[in-house]
């Protein structure tokens, strides 16, 4: 089993970017399985196209699409992770993730999102303590057609595996 060559999925993000994985046993894998939804992953480089651009600068990707095998293999995952159908992704911006940092990148991508009229799925502040300390991210996710519409638009933090729901954008409700 090969795994693709790299290309880009919109201006500044690759399908190699957003297939990656610190799980050297399972990327070429998870490379191989994600061409199923290469059209999700395209409509997810384009959110984060408008989030970058929003921002004034690069996105670092932490996680894209994991496959069934991969997402069970990353500590904290769901089950019914969108991450699994190239919907999700967990991202910040280059450089140290403090909580400063994430806090406003997290206000500053609600804004970008509303201002720009972009449906989402889940907009989640996620923490989580690690065996190396703590981890922060953003995660964003695909709405409507991807995600029932009751269920997107929905702005959330995470703390070690406990979501609390913000508040919900209504989208074309």
């Amino acid at each position: 089993m090969k795994p693709p060559n790299d290309f880009l999925l919109s201006q500044h993000f690759t399908y190699h970017e957003l297939t990656k994985t610190a799980n050297k046993n399972l990327l070429a894998l998870n490379r191989v399985k994600g061409l199923e939804f290469e059209g999700k992953l395209k409509e997810l480089a384009f959110m984060l196209e408008a989030v970058r651009e929003y921002v004034g600068g690069p996105l670092s990707i932490h996680s894209g699409y994991r496959c069934p095998e991969l997402n069970g293999a990353t500590p904290g995952s769901s089950s019914k992770s969108q991450h699994m159908l190239g919907e999700a992704c967990d991202f910040s911006l280059i450089g140290p993730d403090t909580s400063a940092m994430i806090d406003s990148l997290f206000q500053k991508t609600l804004t970008c999102l509303i201002d720009k009229g972009i449906p989402f799925g889940q907009l989640i502040r996620e923490l989580a303590n690690r065996d190396y300390g703590k981890a922060e991210w953003i995660h964003l996710s695909l709405g409507m057609p991807h995600r029932e519409i009751h269920r997107c638009g929905q702005v959330m933090t995470m703390e070690d595996g406990v979501y609390k729901l913000i508040k919900t954008v209504p989208f074309g409700r």
